[in-house]
């Protein structure tokens, strides 16, 4: 097996392993010398893995987990990629890290904290240099992608944007990708209502508070601030504390988009279900990736269940890894993979801001039964605008809101099984 020389590292050898289907999963620990203790990781070989030859050198995928789970979870995606393999994509190596620390449920937010540890280092050069010197993984960067789900979405995205001299391309799957927006349009409000609408605060009152409290300790921490050891980015009638909230923002994937330079380039995919509020938010990020001229791709796939509807979407996210990490650097940042596998696009919608009609350029590359959707800024499905069967072709549908109330909104074209894709719209009356 070829081996990298690794600074600062005690590695330990191989526990167990456990044989799924046609690829087998590795239980491994390794001291990480950014956290200072052992940490515990699976890793997916597939099928025909020699790890006695350096004939080949495989890409790899490092998964990120959510808030209240660990690195045992979402063994689903063993499946997806055997299914796969060979079939849709190349072998492909898949590293399932541990980040479940500290006292809110787990959340480290896969941060670099003075509090919590530093994880950021940890997966960034700790696990990757642990997985390079000791499987046969490919040590360039265009081999190399990043994915998370939840607050593994957010870890992979902050990841990705500070590092993408390390990762070619990052997944997100129902992400805070754009942290502070959710923080202040949902996270605080509901925080505040688990206390009665004002403070003092306390990280056991609910479910949010919890999540606020363990962002705070990956963002704001404070060991001169007993007894949680961190600052909370709000006083306790709710107004924002601008000096706390900056670090936040610092922190923020949208945030760190606006300070890629022009050399940088990764690939970036991000998904959510219709059921859940993450569309809104995947949508709130996308719009400063428009504004500076950023390519991704989203997509909308249908259901409710934040963890048990996540396995259907599996197939495009790793074939969307697969393109990237198997086409040449032009092609990463000025194409689309996922729009080049089946052609259907929702172009633009126009003017915007509106009143009160818009046009949606759609194009459908065979004859589909398309629905048209608006839904308010609280994720409310409020009118459909379009159901019926469009022939192939680019299609301008001119739309009407009616009698709708100045705000924002948010227009999603559907194929069923093929597209759903968002935009953000703005009417004004």
């Amino acid at each position: 097996m070829k081996v990298f020389q690794v600074t600062g590292l005690i590695f330990c050898f191989v526990i167990s392993s456990l044989a799924f289907g046609q690829g087998t999963v590795i239980h491994e620990q390794f001291y990480s010398e950014s956290l200072e203790r052992t940490q515990d990781v699976n890793v997916y070989v597939p099928e025909d893995y020699e790890p006695d030859s350096t004939r080949i050198l495989y890409p790899v995928i490092y998964l990120l987990h959510g808030g209240g789970v660990n690195y045992t979870y979402y063994s689903e995606i063993v499946a997806a990629l055997d299914s796969l393999i060979s079939i849709e994509i190349e072998p492909v190596i898949v590293v399932r890290p541990n980040g479940f620390y500290g006292p809110y449920s787990g959340m480290s937010w896969w941060s670099n904290s003075e509090l919590n540890g530093q994880f950021e280092d940890y997966v960034v050069s700790d696990l990757v240099e642990f997985i390079e010197s000791n499987y046969n993984a490919s040590p360039e960067r265009d081999k190399r992608c990043i994915m998370g789900h939840s607050m593994g979405g957010y870890g992979a995205m902050m990841i990705a944007l500070k590092h993408t001299d390390i990762y070619c391309g990052v997944v997100s799957f129902s992400g805070v990708v754009h942290s502070t927006y959710t923080v202040q349009t949902y996270y605080i409000p509901d925080m505040l209502n688990e206390h009665g609408g004002s403070g003092p605060f306390s990280p056991d009152a609910g479910g949010y508070s919890t999540v606020i409290y363990s962002m705070a300790a990956a963002f704001s921490p404070n060991l001169d601030n007993p007894p949680y050891n961190l600052d909370l980015p709000v006083d306790d009638e709710g107004n924002i504390v601008d000096e706390v909230f900056d670090l936040w923002i610092h922190e923020d994937p949208a945030w760190l988009a606006t300070q890629l330079d022009d050399e940088d380039s990764i690939a970036i995919y991000i998904d959510a279900l219709d059921g859940e509020a993450f569309p809104i938010i995947n949508r709130a990020f996308a719009d400063t990736l428009d504004a500076y001229e950023i390519p991704y791709t989203m997509r909308v796939f249908p259901g409710r269940d934040h963890h048990r509807d996540l396995p259907q979407r599996y197939p495009a996210s790793l074939t969307f890894l697969d393109s990237v990490m198997w086409a040449s650097a032009e092609d990463k940042v000025s194409a689309n993979p996922l729009e080049l596998l089946n052609g259907y696009k929702l172009h633009s919608v126009y003017p915007n801001p509106f009143n009160p009609e818009f046009t949606v350029t759609v194009e459908l590359p065979e004859s589909a039964e398309l629905l048209v959707h608006i839904f308010n800024i609280n994720g409310r499905n409020i009118r459909t605008l379009v159901n019926g069967n469009y022939p192939a072709g680019t299609h301008h549908l001119t739309l009407n809101t009616g009698n709708l109330s100045s705000g924002i909104y948010f227009v999603q074209a559907e194929v069923q099984g093929k597209m759903n894709e968002i935009r953000k719209v703005i009417l004004i009356r």
